[in-house]
């Protein structure tokens, strides 16, 4: 059986139709997944389509392949609103809804619309509060919530998503407490470009806390985001990544480059490291159509679980 693979839409670089033909084609191809990025605007550009409308598009113009968002930050929406955006898509796709959720991290994205950033630890605890009233939301007939970030009281989300009880919710982010979330909550845990080491440990640290809510690995699915670029070899690939992604080499951000037989090679070793899946971050809209063909026709054929 061949090892499953997914791509990655950030919506700054792609306009909403050419995240829908992205799709399309992903969905036509064979690929398991799409997710796109949920930011309202990023820090080298204001550029960025809002998300659960570009989802829901994609929900209605494919058939077979997953979609969601990598990842949601919980503490900039209300849950409701978030609950119903993403039953609302889950109908569309017809039970097809994968939730990434996540704390956020950009600050000035929360503060330029007036929501409270708060400090690391209290905004993990909020979007622990958050997941609770969601699926609360997500299951039963009425919601009265008293927390102490959100109250509700006799507040119904109607219609419900199809999947049941709920969309499955996959943990982005690399703090023990998210990966503490994951083990209660999630069904998956979505990180970003980690390094195999960083990924090996943390997968053990998972593995650990599971075990805690008598769980176990096999019950969860290791989905690393990660940039793709194909190229000649590895220095040729490199320098046709946006130059915000080669500015990040130098801060421990990771990359899958080069020839095909070079990606297979990286792409292996992140399974081996304890990855069930990747995400393939496309960076490249002129080159994404012979990419996500690549994938399928000379990737997913030679890897092996």
């Amino acid at each position: 059986m061949n090892v499953k693979l997914g791509i990655h839409i950030p919506m700054e670089y792609f306009t909403p139709t050419q995240a829908v033909e992205c799709a399309k084609q992903a969905d036509a191809v064979g690929l398991d997944l799409v997710v796109v990025n949920d930011h309202l605007f990023l820090p080298w550009t204001f550029r960025a389509s809002e998300p659960w409308t570009v989802l829901a598009a994609i929900a209605s113009s494919t058939k077979n392949i997953r979609l969601g968002s990598c990842v949601t930050p919980l503490p900039l929406r209300h849950p409701f609103l978030v609950a119903k955006l993403s039953a609302t898509v889950d109908q569309l796709s017809q039970g097809r809804l994968v939730m990434g959720v996540g704390a956020g991290w950009f600050e000035n994205e929360f503060t330029s619309i007036n929501v409270p950033y708060l400090k690391l630890a209290d905004r993990l605890a909020q979007t622990e509060e958050a997941i609770r009233l969601l699926c609360e939301l997500w299951v039963n007939p009425s919601v009265t919530f008293k927390g102490q970030y959100y109250n509700t009281d006799s507040l119904s989300l109607k219609p419900k998503p199809v999947q049941k009880p709920h969309p499955p919710l996959y943990l982005g982010g690399n703090s023990k407490t998210i990966l503490s979330l994951t083990a209660k909550h999630g069904k998956g845990w979505m990180p970003f470009s980690p390094s195999l080491e960083d990924l090996a440990l943390r997968v053990k640290l998972i593995g650990k806390l599971l075990r805690k809510e008598s769980r176990s690995l096999d019950e969860i699915q290791i989905i690393p985001s990660i940039p793709l670029q194909f190229g000649k070899d590895r220095n040729s690939a490199f320098e046709q990544l946006p130059n915000y992604l080669k500015a990040l080499r130098y801060s421990g951000f990771n990359y899958i480059l080069g020839s095909p037989s070079e990606c297979i090679k990286q792409i292996q070793a992140y399974l081996k490291a304890g990855a069930t899946q990747l995400i393939l971050r496309l960076v490249n809209p002129p080159q994404t159509k012979a990419h996500i063909q690549t994938i399928a026709d000379e990737i997913i054929p030679q890897l092996t679980p």
